[in-house]
């Protein structure tokens, strides 16, 4: 996704990283042919939230919602927000809110609240100081949102409106994502082909890394249930094509997702239920850059989400879905 690239090669050269050592992702292959490739895509009731725009620097992201049950897709962000380039959303847990990242009235990164049944201007929840403050994800208890903040893990509590600042050490972190009963963090660490996927715990304050390739990009972590998470690492040291893998909490080794092709891009997966996930990829059929997919990880069926309405993919990048399986009334 550009966004993500952009923000890879963005990161600070780090200094040496003080979190232990993991266990490396497999060596990728060619994918073989899925086991059950013509099978039915899922019918789905719940509402799914991304961002389109022409490219990352162009400023010019809107954030839409897509209700499965109604088949009806609405462009969220508007104008009158004074909210440049809205993206990456995240849903509450009851599927009320969305934490996003956008710029707003201080010219830098912050993170805003939306309640979808309102439909009001959305809420900085980081209007202090002028830190760049990104990748907002909601705790799965709903209580608490992480984000990145001038490279570093922090939480947002959200009866208390305080903001803690996790990582102190010069090693630049990003992309945090809970654990599904929220004592630690999934992040992508380091710079580049330095970079790695890691794990932070709340009781203890440290890191450890859990996926690292050597000379390989590593981002994007996922929580899909108490034991795995998706992620997105590049093909190989030598090609930058994004993949999708199933990673492991216990450091398992990870495995490629049966869908990726080693001359598309796959990324920004979002858990929906059982083996389905939606992404992003370049993957060829596609009406724009990125189009969005739902995809089983499994068995390596992929279908367009134009399949369930033909405004949801363009001539665009659609990126950064989240899936919600709650169904509130969305505010027009």
């Amino acid at each position: 996704m550009h966004y993500l690239k952009n923000c890879i090669l963005c990161f600070l050269l780090a200094a040496a990283c003080s979190c232990g050592g993991g266990s490396n992702g497999d060596s990728p292959t060619d994918p073989t042919t899925p086991t059950d490739p013509t099978k039915d895509r899922p019918t789905l009731n719940g509402m799914m939230t991304f961002h389109s725009y022409s490219s990352y620097d162009a400023n010019d992201s809107k954030m839409y919602i897509y209700d499965f049950k109604t088949g009806e897709l609405t462009q969220i962000s508007k104008e009158s927000w004074g909210i440049k380039n809205p993206m990456n959303g995240s849903f509450s847990p009851d599927g009320t809110k969305i934490v996003f990242m956008g710029i707003g009235s201080t010219g830098s990164w912050d993170i805003f609240m939306y309640d979808v049944t309102t439909g009001k201007t959305p809420v900085n929840l980081t209007l202090s100081g002028s830190y760049r403050d990104e990748d907002p994800k909601y705790s799965f208890d709903g209580k608490n949102i992480a984000f990145k903040r001038d490279g570093k893990l922090a939480e947002y509590n959200i009866a208390s409106g305080n903001i803690t600042v996790l990582t102190d050490d010069s090693e630049e972190r990003g992309m945090p994502y809970f654990s599904t009963d929220g004592k630690t963090l999934l992040f992508s660490g380091g710079s580049e082909k330095n970079s790695y996927i890691g794990l932070y715990n709340f009781s203890t304050g440290k890191c450890n890394i859990l996926y690292n390739r050597q000379d390989v990009t590593e981002y994007y972590p996922i929580t899909r249930d108490a034991k795995t998470f998706y992620y997105t690492a590049h093909y190989s040291e030598t090609s930058d094509f994004d993949q999708l893998y199933l990673g492991y909490f216990s450091g398992l080794s990870a495995t490629r997702l049966p869908f990726c092709t080693s001359d598309a891009d796959y990324s920004d997966a979002a858990a929906v239920t059982g083996n389905w996930l939606i992404l992003s990829s370049t993957r060829s059929g596609g009406k724009g850059q990125y189009d969005l997919y739902i995809a089983n990880a499994e068995n390596g069926a992929i279908y367009s989400m134009a399949l369930y309405n033909s405004g949801i993919n363009s001539s665009l990048n659609e990126l950064g879905a989240c899936y919600n399986s709650n169904n509130p009334t969305i505010a027009k």
